[in-house]
């Protein structure tokens, strides 16, 4: 239970540092900092030399104490920070009180512009910093939160209001163990404490006054939290600092190092894996192509057996009767309308075009059977790093590879990748082909006008609204089938208002023949040198 135990910065912690604070009341604030989004570091200096004074108002670490390191800079300042740079860098650090006994601490500096407070509230995801002038009202703060998003609204030029906690008791006012639960300040790893103390209650809330007024000592416990109270009640293993800001300083600096790695593996490891999935759906879909492709020399022989029996067909018959290499008697079946020699001739142009995507699609599942092998040497080599530094380098190949240009997949071999912003998905469908489906009026304006190619296959539903679908062809579009014709016109039709229908048409046709006229609406084009394909519900497409 102990590895899984976490010290929170609690109320009883916030006393303590606000102790701490105040031997800097006096300290003239020379500068003010910016590390990152959440985080806001002020530099005091007094007799004992400068001091950073860092509080941060994030969702999970908030927190306030004196910091020991010297701050970053964010390149470009927010609103916050240039407005502390204007009202209270110059001032001096006049009082610092923590309301009650919960987790709002108030900073008052004492300025040219007269007095100044800087409001931490370290409350989890209600997290903020507000600066205020003399009068209570709302200079600037870190989070802006307006009247739809709470009953509380903080905005810049709107007086401040505390957080409305209902009245309770204080923590540091019992005098037996009964509801403390119901006590301001009463965190749950304080009460734990509490139970815990080998002393029993009289003694624990003793320790826990003293804390509160800044007169015992500061615990760190590597991995678990910083307190003011020893944790070794609790099964912590903890060491004693110097004082409470040393303490949170140290475990936060530690902390934070952990949580940023942690997350950055996670997420690299998420985007790597969502790749790796694509590619191995991608390589089913070659080796389907590849298992159509052999049927080319079947094909061929049906053609030959066709120009042999062929002229000795009765006019107007729907099949050749022929023998096969070992004699025996078969039935080929003919187009009337292209009649023997025709259909034979079709048959000979799909061996052709079977044996040119044979050959292509085995490049390709070379390529991709070695994209995964190296998918898979990074994950593992991303699984068994320990340092940001690791990380980062495989984010870098990464990068370099282009896999991180797929942001999110989801089921069906789909993937949304980054068109400028547009909702433009990217699908995997049968032998390996792709379409790309605009998701909206603007996303199919993007995709039609500014992704397509001229040679590539472009599919609306005819006559309605739908996704524009695009089958990206490499100038090369007679080499997508007509069952991946029919595969991207159920896309388009399942991307539109007719999907439920029971028959749908749709015209595809090659992009360079659709235009947006000028000045027309979203989504909207003309089209021509259309041909159509029926897709009918539950039952897939049929030609018309």
């Amino acid at each position: 239970m102990s590895r899984a135990m976490r010290i929170p910065f609690d109320s009883l912690t916030l006393a303590a540092v606000v102790g701490e604070l105040r031997r800097l009341v006096g300290c003239r604030v020379q500068q003010a900092s910016q590390p990152d989004d959440t985080t806001l570091v002020l530099s005091l200096y007094g007799p004992g030399g400068e001091s950073w004074l860092l509080l941060s108002w994030h969702a999970e670490f908030a927190r306030v104490h004196l910091s020991f390191r010297k701050p970053r800079n964010a390149p470009i300042p927010s609103g916050l920070l240039q407005a502390v740079r204007a009202h209270v860098v110059g001032g001096r650090l006049e009082s610092v009180e923590q309301q009650g006994f919960d987790r709002v601490v108030r900073l008052s500096f004492r300025g040219p512009k007269g007095r100044r407070d800087l409001v931490l509230e370290a409350m989890g995801k209600h997290s903020n910093l507000a600066l205020l002038d003399d009068g209570g009202r709302i200079l600037s703060c870190g989070k802006v939160v307006g009247r739809s998003k709470s009953r509380r609204p903080v905005l810049p030029g709107h007086p401040y209001a505390p957080p409305p906690f209902a009245a309770r008791p204080s923590l540091l006012d019992a005098t037996d163990p009964s509801g403390l639960e119901d006590r301001e300040g009463a965190s749950p790893f304080l009460l734990k404490w509490i139970r815990a103390h080998p002393g029993g209650f009289d003694a624990a809330m003793a320790e826990v006054r003293a804390a509160a007024g800044g007169a015992t000592g500061a615990y760190l416990a590597p991995g678990h939290g910083a307190y003011p109270l020893n944790p070794a009640a609790l099964g912590l293993e903890a060491f004693e600092r110097p004082s409470i800001s040393v303490a949170l300083d140290q475990h936060y600096s530690a902390h934070l190092v952990r949580v940023s790695f942690e997350q950055a593996r996670s997420s690299l490891e998420g985007q790597l894996r969502r790749v790796l999935a694509a590619r191995l759906r991608a390589l089913e879909g070659v080796r389907q192509g590849l298992e159509e492709a052999a049927e080319a020399d079947s094909v061929t022989r049906q053609a030959e057996l066709i120009l042999a029996f062929g002229p000795s067909t009765e006019p107007g018959s729907l099949s050749v009767p022929a023998f096969d290499a070992e004699g025996r008697p078969v039935e080929l079946t003919i187009d009337a309308e292209a009649g023997w020699l025709g259909t034979a001739e079709r048959l000979f142009a799909k061996a052709k075009r079977l044996k040119a995507a044979a050959r292509e699609l085995a490049i390709r599942m070379g390529r991709l059977t070695e994209e995964i092998g190296d998918l898979e040497a990074y994950l593992a080599k991303l699984g068994s790093a320990s340092q940001l530094r690791e990380v980062e380098e495989v984010r870098e190949v990464a990068a370099a590879r282009r896999w991180l240009s797929q942001q999110r997949s989801s089921k069906g071999g789909e993937a949304e990748r980054a068109f400028d912003g547009h909702r433009i998905r990217e699908v995997s469908g049968p032998g390996g082909v792709v379409a790309l489906v605009g998701l909206n009026a603007e996303a199919n304006d993007y995709l039609t006008t500014r992704v397509a190619k001229p040679n590539d296959l472009w599919l609306h539903v005819r006559g309605a609204v739908s996704a524009h679908v695009v089958i990206p062809t490499g100038n090369r579009p007679e080499r997508i089938k007509r069952e991946q014709l029919e595969w991207a016109a159920r896309l388009a039709v399942e991307n539109s208002p007719s999907k439920h229908s029971g028959f749908v048409p749709v015209d595809y046709t090659l992009k360079k023949h659709v235009r947006k006229p000028r000045g027309s609406s979203p989504g909207a084009v003309f089209y021509t040198h259309e041909k159509t394909i029926h897709v009918e519900r539950e039952k897939g497409a049929s030609a018309t």
